[in-house]
């Protein structure tokens, strides 16, 4: 089997995110397919038996100039420039020429720029976790601010820019059809393959009471993202006077903007931050429904899967059910607020068999299951080598 270095400059550990969830959850399923894999996060170095090392966090988040200023003055890849600083780097390519690695797995195409010089001979993968080009063009299109709009347009050119120097062996991941349909049109004589995100998580063990006038929703994410705001927001404004009278809301997540904290004490919501992963579990087995209130969305949403293996009935926009087929019977996808009021008062019980229907989602989409097809490639990449 192949040694596999992880290289995710973003991903902190403990995880707070759904980037996260994927880069741990892919390592996981991988191992139990028989490879070594050793991980490089932003604060943590994962040994090939999960055992973490803590380490000093490494974005560049602070100083004199914000990473947005410094990607629009250096007119460079954002998310590059804001998670790729030299002290980070330096630990990436002493990782690489360090470990007896034969395959370097970044997540994210920008993180490949910062490494490309050590790579070597060594085989390269590209998890791509979301479409670049369609997740800046969301981004500049949900902003007025100009300086925001200027680095969505430096980003893309130079994430189109950074397709054109990948090797021409390169094996590129992606997390739905239609982003390595992105891909693709910049790329297509090297290798795309996708690998859907997932969860490990199993059905509740319990469930509150359906026939409760006031049902309780529940968001989760990560409180700082502006992503994950203008979701809130976005609820806030079009969903929240239609359901005010029979629901309360939940949020829940990790550090919390002011913003987000603002609208949370406005709107009259509850505010759970930097849960445990048992006081998740709670908060999910409290919850008769998980929202994904989003505007725009990339890849897929990890939330939808989380709450479906635990058997919480959904209530998403159609952007929050982005990169989905076929969402489980119990669930509602609609930009409509006046159906999710529908969904949420005639919702008395849950159906029959919404345990086995979240059975079967669980082991479906469990990272072991949804690497399988990956390690098998993996491991004949090395091979042919």
């Amino acid at each position: 089997m192949a040694n596999i270095l992880s290289l995710s400059s973003a991903t902190r550990h403990p995880i707070r995110n759904g980037d996260s969830l994927r880069v741990f959850g892919l390592m996981e399923g991988l191992r139990l397919h028989g490879h070594h894999c050793h991980s490089v996060g932003n604060n943590f170095i994962e040994s090939n038996n999960g055992e973490i090392k803590p380490l000093g966090s490494t974005s560049n988040r602070s100083g004199k100039y914000p990473a947005i200023i410094l990607a629009w003055l250096k007119r460079q890849h954002y998310l590059e420039i804001r998670h790729c600083p030299r002290r980070w780097m330096q630990r990436a390519i002493t990782s690489i020429k360090d470990n007896s690695c034969e395959i370097v797995y970044c997540h994210f195409l920008y993180t490949f720029r910062s490494i490309r010089n050590a790579l070597g001979e060594k085989k390269l993968v590209i998890d791509t976790h979301n479409s670049e080009w369609n997740w800046y063009q969301l981004l500049r299109d949900s902003t007025r601010n100009p300086i925001a709009r200027s680095v969505c347009d430096i980003s893309i050119r130079r994430a189109s820019e950074m397709m054109k120097i990948l090797p021409a062996d390169t094996l590129m991941v992606h997390v739905s059809d239609s982003d390595a349909a992105d891909y693709r049109r910049y790329r297509p004589d090297i290798e795309h393959m996708v690998v859907p995100n997932g969860s490990n998580a199993f059905p509740r063990l319990d469930f509150p009471n359906y026939r409760d006038p006031r049902k309780k929703l529940l968001f989760v994410g990560s409180l700082g993202q502006k992503m994950n705001l203008d979701a809130l927001l976005h609820f806030h404004q079009t969903f929240w006077p239609k359901l005010q009278d029979v629901c309360s809301v939940v949020v829940a997540g990790s550090n919390p903007s002011s913003s987000m904290r603002k609208l949370i004490i406005a709107a009259g919501w509850e505010l759970r931050e930097n849960l445990s992963d048992l006081g998740l579990a709670r908060a999910f087995e409290e919850a008769h429904f998980s929202i994904l209130p989003f505007q725009y969305g990339a890849g897929s949403k990890l939330k939808f899967f989380e709450a479906i293996a635990k058997g919480v009935p959904i209530l998403s926009t159609i952007a929050g059910a982005c990169g989905q087929k076929s969402p489980p019977a119990f669930s509602v996808v609609s930009d409509d607020p006046n159906i999710w009021r529908k969904a949420i008062i005639s919702q008395q019980s849950l159906p029959d068999e919404w345990r086995q229907i979240s059975e079967e989602w669980a082991i479906d989409y469990r990272w072991k299951n949804l690497t399988e097809p990956l390690a098998k490639r993996l491991h004949t990449m090395v091979i042919k080598s």
